[in-house]
């Protein structure tokens, strides 16, 4: 768009001690959009995330090293984009004005190094809370969510490297 007029920052940081295995990982970032207002006045122009993983990794059995892990994500983000579930229409502008997404979790991976593989299992939990702002005034309030059940994972699997 000629008119856009964005900011963005973010980064990361990871730290090891290498004789324990412990380490951390931190990122975070921000970003502003100013033509936020030409979805909506009061729109929330403004994302910001934040995240933290701290564990240990180190080889504890013969197969390889063992990783253990904890997780946390935050984000709480602007207006972003028209909400869309096959109910309402595009001509109806319904607009996500803000969000909110947290999620933490842990797990362990344990390398098996001869045979250049990682087996991983990891729990996460999600939190999410979306508020919409209904600028064409033409959607019931029923049609729009107001709220979301929490999820919770487990995920496990592989990865073989060759």
């Amino acid at each position: 768009s000629d008119n856009a007029d964005c900011r963005q920052v973010g980064g990361s940081i990871s730290i090891m001690h290498t004789d324990t295995g412990l380490y951390t990982t931190f990122g975070a970032g921000w970003s502003e959009d100013e033509t936020a207002d030409d979805v909506f006045a009061g729109a929330d122009k403004e994302s910001t995330f934040w995240s933290i993983e701290a564990g240990i990794e180190k080889k504890f059995i013969p197969l390889g090293k063992t990783t253990f892990f904890g997780q946390y994500y935050k984000t709480d983000g602007g207006t972003s984009r028209e909400w869309e579930d096959g109910v309402i229409s595009d001509a109806d502008e319904v607009f996500i004005a803000g969000s909110e997404l947290q999620v933490y979790g842990g797990g362990i991976v344990q390398e098996i190094s001869a045979a250049a593989m990682h087996l991983y299992v990891y729990y996460r939990h999600v939190e999410a809370d979306f508020s919409f702002e209904n600028v064409g005034g033409v959607v019931a309030p029923g049609d729009i969510p107001t709220n979301f059940d929490d999820l919770d994972l487990v995920v496990a699997g592989g990865i073989i490297r060759f």
